[in-house]
């Protein structure tokens, strides 16, 4: 049974992707292994005893820095709960000298704690690296990385807390997210804009909630947007598609975007409102209420419907188990 070396924590994250996934590989039919994992997955982060237990075609692996104290988080303490030393994965030497079984790395975040990722891609050797982002926006920054081996899937959903797009009367948008101009110019603008009353009425920012690992914020977050009828959700200065593009769509809200016009986001792009990186404040206000003016119920229910049943959690990983495995059975025969 192929294998998702999960992150023990990932049920307390703030954002909850990363348990989704582990739970979506789990309903395609993959074990999960963790320090405290529960039956049926493998409570076991000796990768000798996982291979012996699991018999894996595939092994997928998230950055070393998630789940090894020595590096978690780049060495800086942001969260409020540790990466505990009995967490750390140990053995991967029985997994290396194993060609036979094709290893997946996890770059998920790709402009964050570099030199760590780098590390563990030195020393992981994976065949395949799976990522959540175009890899014309990626690869750039990652040189050592084939694009012949790069995998790309996308955020997931979980459609049961998804709320139901009714007619029900909205504020105008929504703004959130954290601020780093450099990284996110254009909402850090807008962030700024909305607070001081420069985009005009009923247009709202809220602050990003932080990393601590207290639960995950997403359904409450989803809740939140639903309130509204327009989503400034831009893409980092890095043009990544982030999980609010996808959020915000499943809560019924029209998206205004930087995200550059190549990365086609499948079932829900026609949602999209482009705009440029770097649109003034007054047009940025005139493109939102021109968006609220026309927000159409039935419209905004449709696309919550593709975002629901194209991005739910178990579509989306039943999708990469297939490429991963279908990856897999090539180089073997190759």
């Amino acid at each position: 049974m192929n294998v998702l070396l999960a992150i023990t924590t990932a049920d307390r994250h703030m954002d909850n992707g990363r348990a989704l996934f582990r739970r979506g590989l789990e309903t395609a039919g993959w074990m999960a292994a963790c320090c405290g994992a529960r039956a049926p997955s493998l409570n076991c982060t000796d990768l000798a005893e996982v291979i012996a237990r699991a018999q894996p075609r595939v092994v997928v692996a998230y950055s070393r820095y998630e789940w090894d104290s020595r590096e978690w988080n780049g060495g800086r303490p942001l969260l409020t709960e540790p990466v505990l030393p009995e967490y750390c994965f140990h053995g991967f030497e029985a997994l290396l000298e194993r060609d036979d079984i094709t290893r997946v790395a996890i770059l998920h975040d790709a402009r964050s704690v570099m030199a760590e990722q780098r590390r563990w891609l030195a020393d992981y050797r994976p065949h395949i690296v799976l990522g959540w982002y175009h890899a014309r926006a990626v690869l750039p920054f990652w040189p050592e990385v084939d694009p012949a081996v790069y995998e790309r899937t996308y955020h997931v959903l979980d459609p049961a807390v998804v709320p139901h797009v009714t007619g029900e009367p909205r504020r105008t948008c929504l703004v959130s997210g954290a601020e780093n101009h450099h990284v996110y110019p254009l909402r850090t603008m807008a962030l700024r804009a909305a607070r001081a009353g420069r985009l005009g009425a009923d247009v709202d920012a809220i602050p990003h909630p932080g990393y601590a690992h207290n639960g995950s914020c997403s359904a409450a977050y989803l809740q939140t947007m639903a309130r509204y009828k327009v989503a400034v959700c831009t893409a980092s200065a890095y043009q990544f598609a982030l999980r609010k593009l996808f959020e915000a769509t499943a809560a019924g809200c029209k998206v205004i975007t930087d995200l550059a016009e190549w990365d086609d986001l499948p079932e829900i792009d026609g949602n999209l409102v482009r705009v440029a990186p770097d649109i003034s404040e007054h047009d940025l206000g005139e493109v939102i209420h021109h968006a609220a003016a026309h927000w159409n119920a039935d419209e905004q229910r449709h696309y919550a419907e593709l975002t629901c049943a194209r991005y739910d959690y178990r579509v989306e990983c039943a999708l990469v188990v297939a490429a991963l495995e279908r990856r897999a059975e090539a180089r073997l025969a190759a």
